[in-house]
């Protein structure tokens, strides 16, 4: 077998890390730009500048991560009532709400009366989520965005530099794998992560705002 030499390896990784920050600087000029575009393309246009930044985190997460497979949704919602029992300030996007049981709901109250920030990004309100809502957790929606997340993520600690924690989970129920990450092993994918919270939120306001010229 031929080794490959250093050089080689360093040329390689210059060239992934700056394709990696050009489709950071593309992702934010994209942003920027869909200020100046009308509907009824807004909306897709908030999409695959999210989808980009969610194929950024997932690009960039290789070695230090904890990888857990599941094969039901109880496993699931146990690993994540643990994972976030270890967090103060919770973060939590996901494509539905339906897997949120009362074990869950009542940790994140739990955390909310101690003071802590609780977020919850949904496609719609439910029933679940309006009772969480009632008791000062809040709760974001971004259906206006037709965004479609292909994973759910978990984020804890989102405030306090170095100490935050992430879960990125993705599957059926009967086949659902978290991966895991800790600041202080991955603070890239952490960041990324963050972004995407930021972006949201700026693309909700933005959406809001919209909607508010047009009435």
């Amino acid at each position: 077998m031929t080794n490959v030499p250093h050089w080689a390896h360093a040329l390689l990784y210059t060239i992934f890390l700056l394709t990696f920050l050009a489709s950071t600087v593309l992702s934010f000029l994209a942003l920027l730009s869909i200020v100046t575009i009308e509907q009824p393309y807004k909306g897709t246009l908030w999409s695959i500048c999210i989808v980009q930044v969610l194929g950024l985190v997932l690009a960039w997460a290789r070695g230090g991560r904890l990888e857990k497979h599941f094969s039901n949704p109880i496993e699931v919602n146990k690993y994540l009532l643990t994972f976030i029992q270890g967090g103060s300030d919770i973060v939590i996007f996901s494509n539905t709400f339906a897997w949120l049981d009362d074990k869950i709901e009542h940790i994140l109250r739990q955390k909310s009366s101690a003071g802590h920030s609780v977020v919850l990004y949904a496609p719609q309100l439910n029933e679940k989520l309006n009772r969480l809502q009632g008791t000062g957790i809040a709760v974001r929606v971004y259906k206006s965005l037709n965004l479609v997340p292909r994973v759910r993520f978990t984020l804890l600690d989102r405030n306090r530099a170095g100490s935050e924690r992430l879960a990125v989970g993705q599957g059926d129920p009967s086949d659902f794998r978290v991966s895991q990450f800790r600041a202080s092993h991955d603070p890239q994918v952490v960041a990324m992560a963050s972004m995407i919270v930021e972006f949201v939120d700026t693309c909700i306001t933005g959406a809001r705002t919209t909607q508010n010229h047009n009435d």
